[in-house]
């Protein structure tokens, strides 16, 4: 046995004991494990997976393999979309407390799921986060996008993008109760490409994909500055947008 694998051996007994974790989704106490490990065994349970959805805005399908008729009429500026979860239950619960209840460290955790939604084919130069405003970050202290991205970046051996190249310039009013033309025109103009990012290959990580507004806008942004491609990866998506 290596050195690791028996200190490992030695101390997980005892960090179980005396340093619990807890549960993203229900709160409650977990015993001490890896980083991978974001819900409790009955939360795990109720995850729901995209296991059949449009490959470019991440919304269900009848059937595999094939656009939505809306990417069909008018396909997005993201060559793809994919979620780990869709939105609700414990996935919910784990999101809002990752966001606003001032749980950073969840992005160990949760960033774990997102390696998962990277196709083989994909290639990958840079991994961006959906940015906030300075005050925004200001006022909370983190980016959860940010955190995502870079544990995803950890996780799959990804370069990611500095923090000021994808850039929120203007404050906008929260997505939370607009419908989808009043997300898109929240939105619009409000994000900036800062650096060079000619011929890359970018994949964007949010938190959670509602009607894919803000996603949208930020691919449009880098196409706009050069980029070749860009992807996008999230947390969650909602199954109605």
């Amino acid at each position: 046995m290596t050195g690791p694998s028996l200190l490992r051996r030695l101390v997980e007994p005892l960090l179980m004991g005396v340093y619990p974790g807890r549960c993203a989704g229900c709160d409650q106490p977990l015993p001490w494990r890896a980083d991978d490990e974001a819900f409790c065994e009955a939360c795990a349970g109720l995850l729901e997976r995209p296991e059949v959805a449009c490959p470019t805005c991440g919304l269900p399908l009848g059937g595999a393999g094939r656009m939505c008729e809306a990417c069909l009429l008018e396909p997005p500026p993201m060559l793809a979309l994919r979620a780990a979860w869709w939105y609700g239950g414990p996935v919910r619960a784990a999101v809002h407390r990752f966001k606003f209840e001032q749980r950073p460290h969840l992005y160990r955790a949760l960033s774990a799921a997102l390696p998962g939604c990277l196709a083989p084919e994909w290639h990958v130069d840079a991994v961006a986060g959906v940015p906030m405003t300075d005050r925004a970050l200001a006022k909370r202290g983190y980016n959860p996008a940010w955190l995502l991205g870079q544990g995803l970046s950890r996780r799959a051996g990804l370069p990611r993008l500095r923090a000021s190249t994808l850039v929120k310039v203007r404050e906008t009013a929260p997505q939370r109760g607009l419908g989808a033309r009043e997300r898109r025109e929240n939105v619009h103009d409000a994000f900036a490409c800062r650096a060079r990012v000619e011929g890359f290959d970018v994949l964007l990580v949010d938190d959670v994909v509602t009607t894919g507004a803000t996603a949208r806008e930020c691919a449009r942004v880098l196409l706009a500055a050069g980029a070749r491609s860009v992807r996008v990866v999230s947390l969650a998506r909602t199954p109605l947008a």
